[in-house]
């Protein structure tokens, strides 16, 4: 069960970067796109690296 935690917690931090990186640097068609994509991307990032850090405290 941890093993899936950890596992879906690195997930999370790299889908989290790649989406960082997509808003920051491409041009989707409008503005409002790109900022959701990259604010969505930080908060995907930190809730990533929240629950790594409590799936391995445990």
């Amino acid at each position: 069960m941890i093993k899936n935690k950890v596992l879906q917690s690195v997930l999370m931090i790299i889908g989290g970067w790649f989406s960082i990186g997509l808003g920051y640097s491409t041009n989707l068609g409008y503005s409002i796109i790109n900022t959701f994509c990259f604010l969505g991307g930080i908060v995907l990032f930190f809730i990533g690296i929240l629950m790594f850090i409590i799936a391995v405290r445990d």
